[in-house]
């Protein structure tokens, strides 16, 4: 082990027996053995062999006699020898002992002993400096009745002059030492002070003024020292000089040692308030409880606690503040959450509303087909559309309301029961706008308004239509391979009650192959995340290269499209169209249909099979192909395909009459007796003079 700190390591342990064999007030005596009797009495030795050429060698012994004499009377003062029985005099002295076990500070006091013990731990060094005097003179005392009574040496002056030098040394290194010592037990106290809920109060014991000034005293006493030295006889011989010089290095160490304790409590407050200002810095609480008893650092460290304690507590009231805001803010989130899920769930429900009132697909009419594309911004929709059936004609509605949400999304279930409830009035797209706009201008109070393009076709494929101010329908002529667009005058519908005489109204007519395409703005208005919209071109351009694909792919492609253009780029409006295809083979297929159900009717199942085949690759989205095969299934006996069919028919026209009846005669001939009595009890309740159900009964018995 490195010697320094073997050192170092056996003086802990030495200064802990201490604390466990004198208790705590008697204690430093093991610091005042190692530097203030050594330091002094070395000094004294030093002065009083410069002024005296030859000294007597029982001197040495009597001052180590009256040296341990003096650390007997100090330690029986300070408590020292209590385990033995022998009781210090002094209150004070017991009192402070009382204060630790075994070293240890006892935590179970009242507030008052721990602030009386801190005001004695403060002024430990100058109570210290008190003794100096009495040591001094036991030692002074010693050597002059033993050199009076043996020795007769006759430098009693000179004694006496020794001991004057050597207290101002002694007073110093009593004062430094214990005040060390008692630094760390200062800061432990105040903490404990603190966490009692009294604030450590400002105590000091020395000024650092007088600190200084006792160094330059040491500095001008060993300077007159030295001077006195060179000045007497002791000088004058060769080895009397160097005993001067080495006398003088001692006097420099010591001065030096004295200085570097007295420099360290310095250093070592500066060091506290330092590490105390990162720590709050930091964030964290500094835990700072000064150990200096020094007036100005005490004073610097006191204004430091009262400083950190203010930041602290404005720290914990913000904190505070903080966690009571978040506790609002969070309660406030929850509240605005559960708000948020009734709207969201109130505007799920709106949507499924608006949905069902949208035919988001249609079957086809008789040569036309429907594609259909519907894609909201948002859960509710400004934009409707809608294909009313009128008697031998159908109405294809496709209207944009302005604005998005919830509002538009009201204006549009308002506008569809207007709608429908014109048209059943009505054969004029013009005069169904003329009543529409009628209706919303006394029902709308906002500033909104929709566009819309109503379209009208018969059997025979004319059409009649009217726009209001809506984006123009494009008409894709198979012949001509080219497209045509449908516009006529027209004010927005909703805007003002006067634009009721601006609507007209055109026609025209769709041949076999064509396409009609009614479209929001919301697609040709779209941009990409260059800024470039997709416009009327693009579109165009799709509708000749998806030409020959049935209706809905049509439509899909269409969607696709804009998507790929969009990109990254925001949906900016609603998405919506409804694409008519006019069936290119509707006439042969027609007559082939007619063929095979005389074919079925006349028992011709081998042709009436054949033809069947025919007609589901010409048309298989014709909606009167499931029954007519279930009706020929039946007929061949393959009554799971006729089952097959039959369903596919009553998926979308349920509670068909005579396809009902079907699916009875075939759970009759398929042995399925309790299906066929529930379909026919069914049936008995709304037809029951049917001549066919009545027949089935008869069967069933």
């Amino acid at each position: 082990m490195n010697p320094i700190r073997f050192f170092i390591v056996q003086y802990e342990r030495l200064t802990r027996f201490f604390l466990w064999w004198q208790g705590f007030y008697a204690a430093p005596l093991v610091h005042i053995l190692f530097t203030s009797v050594l330091a002094t009495a070395g000094f004294a030795y030093g002065f009083a062999r410069g002024h005296i050429p030859v000294v007597h060698p029982d001197l040495i012994w009597v001052l180590a006699a009256g040296v341990t004499l003096a650390m007997i009377i100090e330690v029986y003062l300070n408590d020292g020898w209590y385990r033995l029985g022998l009781r210090t005099f002094i209150p004070r002295v017991r009192f402070v002992n009382g204060m630790f076990e075994n070293g240890k500070l006892r935590f179970d006091k009242p507030i008052a002993h721990y602030k009386r013990l801190l005001n004695y731990l403060t002024l430990f060094g100058r109570h210290r400096m008190y003794f100096a005097p009495l040591h001094v003179t036991i030692v002074l005392g010693t050597v002059l009745i033993y050199d009076f009574l043996y020795l007769k040496t006759g430098h009693h002056w000179i004694y006496i002059q020794t001991a004057a030098v050597a207290l101002p040394i002694h007073l110093q290194f009593l004062f430094v030492t214990g005040d060390l010592h008692m630094g760390r037990y200062r800061s432990l106290v105040k903490r404990q002070l603190f966490f009692l809920g009294y604030e450590p109060p400002n105590q000091y014991a020395i000024s650092l003024k007088f600190k200084f000034l006792s160094i330059m005293f040491v500095i001008g006493l060993s300077d007159y020292i030295l001077i006195s030295m060179l000045r007497s006889k002791v000088a004058e011989s060769s080895a009397g000089y160097a005993y001067v010089i080495g006398f003088s290095l001692f006097s420099l160490a010591l001065l030096m040692l004295l200085t570097v304790l007295y420099f360290s409590t310095i250093f070592m407050s500066i060091k506290e308030l330092q590490l105390a200002a990162e720590s709050l810095k930091d964030g964290h609480d500094p835990d700072f409880y000064s150990r200096t008893s020094d007036q100005e650092l005490a004073t610097l460290s006191t204004g430091f606690f009262h400083a950190a304690q203010k930041v602290l507590n404005y720290r914990r009231d913000l904190e505070q503040q903080i966690r009571e805001a978040t506790a609002h803010l969070s309660q406030a989130n929850e509240e605005l959450k559960q708000k948020d899920h009734e709207i969201q769930t109130e505007l799920d429900f709106a949507a499924e509303i608006q949905k069902d009132m949208i035919p988001l697909k249609h079957s086809p009419w008789h040569a036309i087909q429907f594609g259909i594309v519907y894609k909201p911004m948002h859960k509710v929709s400004g934009d409707f559309l809608n294909i009313y059936k009128k008697g031998k004609e159908i109405f294809v509605l496709l209207a944009d309301v302005s604005g998005h949400g919830v509002p538009a999304a009201l204006i549009t279930m308002a506008a569809n029961e207007a709608f429908s409830l014109a048209i059943r009035n009505s054969d004029s797209p013009a005069a169904v706008f003329r009543e529409v706009n009628r209706q919303l201008s006394e029902q709308i109070k906002t500033q909104d308004y929709l566009t819309a393009f109503l379209v009208r076709i018969d059997e025979r494929m004319h059409i009649t239509y009217a726009n209001a101010s809506h984006q123009r329908a494009l008409h894709y002529r198979k012949k001509r391979n080219a497209i045509e667009t449908y516009d006529t005058n027209g004010l927005f519908i909703g805007a003002m009650a006067d634009a009721t005489d601006t609507y007209e109204e055109k026609q025209s007519r769709l041949e076999f192959g064509d396409l009609l395409l009614l479209f929001t703005d919301g697609i040709t208005e779209q941009v990409n995340p260059a800024g470039e919209e997709f416009g009327h071109a693009r579109l165009q351009e799709l509708i000749f290269e998806h030409r020959d694909l049935t209706a809905q792919q049509i439509a899909d492609k269409i969607h696709d499209a804009l998507m790929e253009f969009a990109g990254d780029a925001r949906i900016r409006d609603d998405i919506s169209l409804i694409l008519l295809s006019v069936h290119p083979q509707y006439r042969q297929f027609i007559e082939k249909f007619n063929e095979t159900v005389t074919a079925m009717r006349r028992r011709m199942l081998t042709d009436s099979s054949k033809l069947l085949e025919d007609l589901w690759k010409m048309y298989p989205e014709f909606p009167g192909l499931p029954f007519l095969s279930a009706r020929i299934y039946y007929q061949l006996q393959e009554y799971e395909l006729a089952e097959k069919h039959i369903k596919l028919h009553l998926e979308k026209n349920p509670g068909d009459l005579r396809a009902t009846q079907l699916l009875a005669a075939i759970a009759l001939k398929t042995g399925n007796k309790s299906r066929a009595q529930n379909l026919l009890n069914r049936l008995s309740k709304t037809n029951a003079d049917d001549r066919i159900t009545k027949h089935l009964h008869k069967k069933l018995k």
